[in-house]
């Protein structure tokens, strides 16, 4: 006899009695209501990934915002440097002109015959090596 043959005829000598028709109808109930809660756990789990396949992990996040405030805190560093070097180059630009109106000021007064007085050619050559403000003498 085969495995089969042997399920079969106790199958059939359990639906002869009662209680054999009852057990073999909770084991039917029981079949199907295990069947049953793998499938919903199968569904939920499919569910709960499906809603959650767009979402931001926490971790993602956590990172996201760390990165937002390196570079919030680099753009501000950069600001500040920024405008330090703005207001060292506007200085500087102040003492050079300072400087320039000073030498201006000396050339003008300087009439003496002892010390050379400025030629038209040395404003040329002041023009030619970048001093802008000789070019229209």
């Amino acid at each position: 006899m085969t495995m089969w043959t042997i399920a079969w005829n106790i199958l059939v000598s359990l639906a002869k009695s009662k209680i054999g028709r009852v057990l073999i109808g909770l084991a039917i109930i029981g079949f199907f209501y295990v069947g049953f809660r793998i499938w919903l756990l199968i569904h939920d789990a499919s569910v709960a990934r499906e809603a959650t396949s767009q979402m931001v992990t926490k971790f993602e996040r956590d990172t996201l915002a760390s990165q937002l405030a390196e570079e919030r805190r680099r753009a501000q560093q950069a600001a500040r440097i920024t405008e330090e070097y703005r207001k060292r180059t506007e200085a500087a630009e102040q003492a050079n002109a300072a400087a320039q109106d000073r030498l201006e000021k000396a050339i003008a007064e300087d009439t003496a015959t002892d010390s050379p007085n400025w030629t038209p050619a040395d404003f040329v050559w002041l023009c030619q090596h970048g001093q802008a403000r000789y070019c229209s003498r």
